[in-house]
């Protein structure tokens, strides 16, 4: 498809139409951004649709945040590889300094001569693009800067097939195509770092669980606002296999705030942890960061379990269990009873000298500690609320199930209790199992404990 938006022509055409034709255009790359909405895969989108109607050569180079992202496409309408595209130091600095010209800029290439190689390589490197634009033999090149939010930050390079160019009276309709895909691809780019930085916090305060052979842990979590990806729940696990310590916590609040605290409490907890073990002094320590907090974080109150797990050589783990006004952890039997531990403590950051009792339990094989937050017994259905009777009685038949299985069944069945109308809160589920045998890995043969204090906090 062509159209005469981009004709090559010295007479007059039709201006409404060439305008319109314009408009068209930008809806369609728009269109492609926002439905891929990834800033590589849009780049590549846009110039595909350029070259599609009517380009010779399309070359896209942006720099939203700390690199430089690059699609180029051809007549072919297939855009090249992207390392066939990527931008080097010396392009770097010839494309920025195009785009601080802030203007539309016009090339007249040189004949065939190792002059206009240079030219297009100073732009484009010494790249299969360079080739197809000799190809297309064209006589010259157009620059359209890509402006958002007040800074210049990436460039629209085209090129036309032989003595083919943009009339001049339509350069300001591309001019207002570009101005649209600039502030759509600059959109694109900014949601693209955030889910980025959330899934990086994300992972920080939810990491994947390790395999042990001493003990089985199994972890499920859902934020409120999948959308941003971010809630106040999180997990921290460290130690080694032998005196193992983990930590379940819900910080006040959702989103941003709620993560922000909660990852901030969750380097304290790990270093708590790293050097002593006791689950009433960890969050004795935490309970004093959370009170040195600044004053803008004072009101942001968090709640814990920490739990810490020996085995025991019969087989079974004595598991050592401390609260801060956390939902009292479960106790699930391999004969499927229930118990409730009796660890209590107010909530973190509320008194400056708390007591938090601790309690201890043995696990024999095939039992299971059950660690939750609230959003667990307070999920809303569209006439009730899910309960602790009710979690009690969801967890009898679990009994026997493999820790991950067992969070992993218990989330989905509050999530279909759940009516996400009237349900905004963070889900997490922590199960901690005896193994019925020793789990065979590479670390239940060695001497020496394995340790988790390498993972990143």
């Amino acid at each position: 498809m062509t159209s005469p938006f981009f004709v090559s022509s010295k007479t007059s055409g039709d201006a409404a139409g060439e305008r319109y034709a314009a408009h068209r255009l930008a809806d369609l790359c728009v269109r492609h951004i926002e439905a891929v909405q990834h800033p590589q895969k849009a780049v590549e989108a846009v110039v595909c649709e350029l070259v599609e109607h009517g380009l010779a050569v399309a070359h896209i180079a942006v720099h939203p945040g700390t690199s430089w992202i690059a699609a180029a496409a051809t007549t072919d309408v297939v855009p090249l590889d992207a390392e066939l595209c990527s931008v080097g130091r010396p392009q770097a600095q010839a494309l920025h300094e195009i785009i601080q010209l802030g203007t539309t800029q016009r090339w007249v290439l040189p004949p065939h001569t190792a002059d206009r190689i240079r030219l297009l390589s100073l732009v484009f490197g010494d790249t299969e693009l360079v080739e197809r634009i000799e190809e297309a033999a064209s006589k010259e090149l157009l620059f359209f800067p890509l402006r958002a939010r007040g800074r210049g930050y990436g460039l629209l390079s085209v090129a036309f097939r032989g003595s083919a160019e943009l009339r001049s009276e339509a350069v300001g309709d591309l001019e207002l195509l570009v101005d649209r895909v600039a502030m759509s691809l600059d959109t694109c780019a900014l949601l693209s770092e955030g889910r980025y930085l959330a899934s990086t916090m994300r992972e920080a305060l939810i990491p994947p669980m390790p395999q042990l052979a001493r003990a089985e842990l199994g972890l499920w979590s859902r934020v409120a606002d999948a959308g941003l990806g971010l809630g106040g729940d999180c997990v921290a696990v460290t130690g080694d296999e032998d005196d193992l310590s983990v930590v379940v916590a819900d910080a006040m609040g959702k989103g941003v705030e709620a993560a922000v605290t909660a990852k901030r409490l969750h380097a304290a907890f790990r270093t708590a942890a790293r050097v002593d073990r006791r689950p009433s002094w960890v969050l004795d320590i935490v309970n004093q960061v959370a009170s040195d907090e600044p004053e803008e974080y004072a009101g942001f109150f968090t709640t814990a379990a920490c739990v810490r797990s020996r085995p025991q050589p019969e087989g079974s783990l004595l598991v050592d269990v401390a609260t801060a006004g956390h939902c009292p952890p479960l106790v699930l039997r391999a004969d499927g009873i229930v118990e409730t531990m009796q660890a209590r403590g107010p909530v973190l950051g509320l008194y400056p000298d708390p007591e938090f009792t601790a309690d201890t339990v043995t696990l024999e094989p095939g039992d299971s500690l059950l660690i939750y937050t609230d959003g667990i017994t307070e999920a809303q259905s569209a006439d009730d609320v899910f309960g602790e009777e009710r979690l009690t009685e969801e967890l009898v038949p679990l009994a026997g199930l493999r820790a991950q299985a067992m969070a992993e069944r218990l989330g989905l069945l509050v999530d279909d209790f759940a009516d996400r109308l009237r349900d905004q809160d963070d889900r997490t589920v922590m199960v901690v199992r005896c193994p019925v045998r020793p789990v065979e890995t590479a670390a239940a043969h060695l001497d020496e404990p394995r340790s988790l204090d390498s993972r990143a906090s």
